[in-house]
C-alpha cells in the first residue's frame, strides 16, 4: 500500500494528470494518466482499501482541478458561513418618509373650536345681502342642516354650487317656470335673455314665496328637513 499520494495537474495540456506514488521503499514513482482514467482509479482504490490520502483534496481553481489542503477548503467554507451569518445578521435601514394624513381638512366651524367636513351643498337661502347653506356632512348620514355663510369655509362648494343652481334657474325662467328672487333680480335686466325670452315667447316668470334654490340631486327627505328647518334657524341665527 503506497503511504502517500500526490495530485498535481498537468498544465501542458490540461487533459491527463500526473500521480506521484511513494513506496514502502521510499522510491518516488510517477505515472502519468488521463483525468477521468485517473479520477477512477482513485475511487477504486479509495473504496476497497477504504483508505484517504490525508492532506490532498481536489479544490475547483479556474476551471481546473488543483491541489489543496482539507483544512483550506474548511476554512474557505467557515468563511463563506461566517460571510452569510453576517449578511443575515446585518441590520436593515428603512427609509422613513413623511406621512400626512388622508382626511379631508376641515370647512365648516358652526360651534365654535368644534370643526365639520362638507360633503356637499344642497340648499341656499337668501336674504338681502346674507345667505346660509344646508349642508350635508361627510360621515353623519342623515344629519343635515342650516349654516352662514360666514361660518363655512369651502369656497370650491359654493362656487360649484352656484353654478348648478344657476343654470337650473335660467332653464326654469325660460320656460316660464318661477325662479328664486336673486336669480330673477340677475336676469331681469339681462339684454341677452330678455331677446331669448322674446324669441321664445315665454312670458316673465314669477319668484317663489323664499328665496330658496335646491341642488338638482337633493333627496325628497333632504328637501323636506331643509323646509322644515329652515324657519327655526332664520328666527334664531339670521334675525337675531
Amino acid at each position: 500500500m503506497p503511504s502517500h499520494l500526490l495530485l498535481l495537474p498537468n498544465f501542458q495540456d490540461g487533459l491527463s494528470e500526473s500521480l506521484f506514488v511513494l513506496d514502502i521503499e521510499g522510491r518516488l514513482c510517477r505515472v502519468i494518466l488521463h483525468t477521468d482514467i485517473l479520477e477512477f482509479i482513485l475511487r477504486a482504490v479509495s473504496q476497497v482499501w477504504k483508505w484517504t490520502w490525508p492532506g490532498i483534496c481536489y479544490c475547483k481553481m479556474g476551471g481546473a482541478d488543483e491541489p489543496c489542503s482539507s483544512s483550506m477548503v474548511k476554512r474557505g467554507d467557515g468563511k463563506r458561513r461566517r460571510r452569510q451569518t453576517k449578511h443575515y445578521n446585518r441590520r436593515k435601514c428603512y427609509l422613513k418618509l413623511p406621512s400626512a394624513s388622508v382626511r379631508p381638512r376641515p370647512n365648516v366651524k358652526p360651534n365654535g373650536d368644534d370643526q365639520y367636513v362638507v360633503e356637499k351643498i344642497l340648499a341656499v337661502f337668501a336674504t338681502g345681502d346674507r345667505r346660509a347653506y344646508y349642508l350635508d356632512w361627510h360621515g353623519s348620514p342623515k344629519k343635515e342642516s342650516w349654516v352662514l355663510s360666514e361660518d363655512c369655509d369651502c369656497a370650491e362648494y359654493v362656487a360649484h354650487f352656484t353654478a348648478v343652481t344657476t343654470a337650473e334657474g335660467v332653464l326654469d325662467c325660460l320656460l316660464g317656470q318661477s325662479v328664486p328672487q336673486h336669480i330673477f333680480e340677475l336676469l331681469q335686466n339681462n339684454v341677452k335673455f330678455t331677446h331669448v325670452r322674446e324669441m321664445l315667447g315665454t312670458t316673465v316668470a314669477p319668484t317663489s314665496e323664499m328665496n330658496l334654490s335646491f341642488a338638482p340631486d337633493i333627496e325628497e327627505r333632504q328637501k323636506a328637513k331643509a323646509l322644515r328647518t329652515l324657519a327655526s334657524f332664520i328666527a334664531e341665527c339670521m334675525d337675531a
